[in-house]
């Protein structure tokens, strides 16, 4: 069970880090685990036609791609050193030329593995401070399912946090969604306010 995608960069190199909790058996809790992975670098893609925009620039590797935007304009892939350099090259393209350079460097590492919360790991993994640790292992996407035991809480509001607009819980016996709404939302218990 993926539990949190993050990344650090290493040494000049971002490094995927994939923390995790293992099937348990029965009786026992799962051993806890990390993935450590440094052969992808992070990627968006471009309109062909703006891509000269990224010429010469270190470090950028454009590519062909099979895809086309929605006007069927062809797309290039870019690829740069470390997830850091992806928003000022998205930036020198301009508005409407670059796609998925807002998607986080971990969750790319995801979506390319069709990996949502189960991942299969396949590799040698040696034990340190307490985790199961993988470097560069292969992974997948696995099936998993999980009884939670924590409650986890996600709240929309505005960007200064003075106002609530939804709250999402999801735990033990617990799947809600509340809504600051004056109508009905399927899927969600509608409130006139806040408070």
């Amino acid at each position: 069970m993926l539990l949190q995608p993050t990344y650090r960069v290493r040494d000049g190199r971002p490094v995927v880090q994939l923390y995790g909790r293992a099937v348990p058996e029965v009786g026992r809790p799962g051993t806890p685990f990390l993935v450590e992975d440094d052969r992808e670098r992070p990627y968006f893609f471009a309109a062909e036609d703006t891509a000269d925009r990224l010429a010469g620039r270190s470090g950028v590797a454009i590519e062909p791609s099979p895809l086309r935007d929605l006007r069927g304009r062809a797309l290039v892939q870019v690829s740069a050193r470390i997830p850091a350099e992806v928003p000022p090259l998205r930036e020198r393209l301009g508005p409407g030329a670059s796609f998925e350079a807002d998607v986080r460097f971990p969750i790319r590492y995801l979506i390319d593995r069709d990996i949502r919360a189960g991942v299969r790991v396949q590799g040698d993994g040696r034990r340190a401070g307490g985790l199961l640790r993988f470097r560069n292992p292969t992974v997948a996407a696995a099936v998993a399912e999980a009884r939670f035991t924590r409650l986890s809480i996600d709240l929309e509001t505005t960007p200064d946090a003075s106002e609530i607009f939804s709250a999402a819980l999801v735990g033990d016996g617990v799947d809600e969604v509340w809504l600051v709404s004056g109508r009905r939302v399927a899927g969600a218990r509608c409130v006139p306010d806040e408070i």
